[in-house]
């Protein structure tokens, strides 16, 4: 316990106007007898009271021990007079009914000091407890004058009634408690008890001190740490407290605990409520335990603190939900391997995923706790993940917890009037309960929904795949001309589609399409020198099978008939190019 020291008190009185000049006048003769004073000393009389215990600093200033045969304890006091005046200083002292020696006066030169002691006695009757002690120094001279002011100083503190027994008493507290070398965890339970947090298969650190029956610490004593004292009757280790009664002790220190033992899983016992206890016990005995204290003049104490012990988790994905075989190739730089373009999957299919639960440093299974499965697609246009829904699902006895989704499309409006790929995340966590932590990792795989399959033609290729796909006759256009295979004469030819005339030259490049024997002039005046030659071959020899009054043995009349056929054929053929070359020559006259 800490007691303030006594604080000078200046006071000043009002008798009325003629006290005020009878003052007044003992003050001009007082002074006019006196030195100047310096500006560091104090101008008008003054005093300073100090009390202390003759024992320890800190603590009451009297202790009586009802258990000897002395009833009485001393405080040391001092009062000193601050400046250049001969003080005469009053000692009043009261002793909360108790009896007292002191001085009565004290005389002190100017800027001087003393010593004196106050010493308060008590008899066989009284109980033990606290009263008070106060002590008060007040200026009644002055060089020899009443002083112009009240100037007065006054201390206070406890007097201590005790017995052996009580001194013999001791008091653990434990100061912090947490996992690792000097982190502190707490957890609020549901109905809002906060306990200290420590980790199964973990260490962890107590801060206590020991302290005796005033207050201060008690050094070089012997503790004991049990965990679950109430099934494990040895300590887990012994720990000395340092001068000033304090232990900092770590379980993960070699040289304060060879065995590096932590929070272990004893008895069976996992995650829950468990005690942790430091212990005074002088008597000794235990196995493993502190040994007897051979001083004899302390009571064995401890402190027991409820602690809530908690394991870590480890999320581990069992079964993948990715819909792709990772190659690590984004050609496209769109964030997604090319194995994920590729396998994606429609909508509706099933999507499945599993994880599983582990004790972290343990590997067993953590069953009955949640597992989230948060849903979000990517916004094409927002350039985002948007968040979906999530589903929760509890860990079976195996520490398994897996999900079922349908999937599901998402028309995006960013893709250029196109359909476009929905891009699915879904990530696994574990968000912790009251016994466990939340999982360090979690798993986000990637999911890939093509656009629904479309035939509006009914044609049996969907739309994305069918170049007319409201055309049931067409699929294809391989030329791109906007007119489709089937119906396109030219599939190959951009610039040509159709023929009219057969003749096989397109009707973009046939000047006559409708006009199978020709297709420009060119081939008209071909075929008409064609005739021509013919002609002239068929006329000479003609002309030379009647001179010689007979035909070729090799021609029979039929064959001249058909040949004589074939002439007029052509003849007519000539006919029609030339009523045909009129028609055009009119037409270009025309325009």
């Amino acid at each position: 316990m800490h007691f303030d020291s006594g604080t000078a008190l200046i006071k000043s009185t009002n008798r009325g106007i003629s006290m005020r000049k009878a003052i007044a006048l003992v003050l001009l003769i007082v002074l006019g007898t006196m030195p100047l004073q310096t500006s560091a000393q104090v101008s008008v009389p003054a005093v300073d009271l100090q009390c202390l215990s003759d024992g320890p600093s800190e603590g009451p200033l009297i202790i009586i021990n009802l258990s000897e045969t002395v009833l009485n304890d001393t405080a040391i006091c001092k009062v000193t007079n601050p400046n250049t005046y001969s003080e005469r200083i009053q000692i009043g002292v009261s002793a909360d009914g108790l009896g007292f020696d002191a001085p009565v006066t004290i005389d002190l030169g100017p800027n001087s000091e003393e010593s004196f002691n106050v010493t308060v006695s008590a008899n066989q009757s009284i109980s033990p407890g606290i009263r008070m002690l106060n002590v008060t120094a007040t200026v009644v001279e002055a060089n020899g004058a009443p002083p112009p002011n009240t100037a007065e100083s006054y201390t206070e503190g406890e007097i201590w009634i005790v017995n052996d027994e009580i001194i013999r008493s001791t008091e653990i507290e434990i100061t912090e408690i947490g996992p690792f070398r000097s982190t502190a965890e707490s957890f609020t339970t549901s109905n809002g008890i906060e306990y200290p947090v420590l980790y199964l298969k973990e260490s962890f650190h107590i801060d206590a001190i020991m302290s005796g029956w005033n207050g201060t610490g008690i050094a070089n004593k012997c503790l004991n740490v049990y965990v679950d004292p109430q099934d494990n009757t040895r300590p887990v280790i012994t720990v000395n407290t340092s001068e000033n009664g304090t232990i900092e002790w770590f379980s993960g220190d070699p040289l304060q605990n060879p065995t590096l033992k932590g929070i272990e899983t004893t008895g069976g016992k996992l995650e829950g409520l468990r005690i942790i206890r430091v212990a005074y016990e002088p008597d000794g005995g235990t196995v493993d335990a502190c040994d007897a204290d051979s001083s004899g003049n302390l009571s064995s104490s401890h402190t027991d603190v409820e602690v809530l012990i908690r394991s870590r988790t480890d999320l581990i994905l069992k079964e993948s939900w990715g819909y792709f075989n990772a190659d690590n190739v984004d050609s496209d730089g769109d964030g997604l391997y090319d194995s994920v373009e590729e396998y994606g999957i429609l909508e509706d299919e099933i999507v499945t995923g599993e994880v599983v639960l582990l004790r972290d440093r343990l590997d067993l299974a953590v069953a009955n706790e949640d597992i989230v499965f948060n849903f979000h697609y990517y916004s094409t246009s927002n350039d985002t993940w948007i968040f979906d829904h999530d589903e929760t699902h509890f860990t079976n006895t195996q520490g398994i917890a897996n999900f079922t989704w349908s999937a599901k499309y998402v028309q995006n409006d960013g893709c250029n009037g196109t359909s476009c790929n929905t891009k699915w995340k879904i990530t696994a966590s574990h968000p912790g309960s009251e016994l466990f932590a939340p999982a360090m990792d979690n798993y986000t795989s990637q999911v890939i929904v093509l656009p629904p399959i479309l035939d509006s033609d009914g044609d049996g290729v969907d739309d994305d795949n069918d170049a007319f796909p409201d055309d049931p006759e067409e699929t294809h256009d391989d030329d791109g001309d906007g007119v489709g295979n089937n119906t396109d004469v030219f599939p190959q030819d951009p610039d040509e589609q159709f023929d009219d005339d057969d003749d096989g030259v397109g009707n973009n490049a046939d000047e006559f399409p409708d006009n199978p024997y020709a297709s420009n002039w060119s081939t008209i005046y071909g075929a008409f020198g064609t005739l021509l030659a013919l002609l002239i071959g068929a006329g000479v020899m003609i002309s030379r099978m009647k001179k010689q009054d007979e035909l070729p043995t090799v021609a029979s009349s039929s064959e001249l008939q058909q040949l004589e056929k074939q002439i007029e054929e052509l003849q007519q053929k000539k006919n029609e190019m030339i009523a045909q070359e009129d028609v055009t020559e009119q037409m270009f006259n025309d325009d």
